[in-house]
């Protein structure tokens, strides 16, 4: 009986890191492509193509729009 719960508890767990992880990369998605729609909108197109090569500027970009 208790291999059974184990097995159970153990299939949950997997399911609910799936989600977890697909959810982490929609938001990721979103919030990349809020950022290029803002970026371009100001005209920052050199800023965009500078992001897409440096995480640290990337950040500071996403600090600066509060996304």
């Amino acid at each position: 009986m208790c291999y059974a719960l184990d097995a159970i508890i153990r299939d949950a767990e997997k399911k609910g890191k799936r989600q977890g992880a697909r959810q982490g990369v929609k938001q990721g998605i979103d919030r990349t492509n809020r950022l290029i729609q803002l970026l371009l909108a100001d005209g920052r197109q050199a800023d965009l193509l500078k992001s897409t090569t440096d995480t640290l500027f990337q950040q500071k970009l996403f600090r600066e729009y509060h996304i």
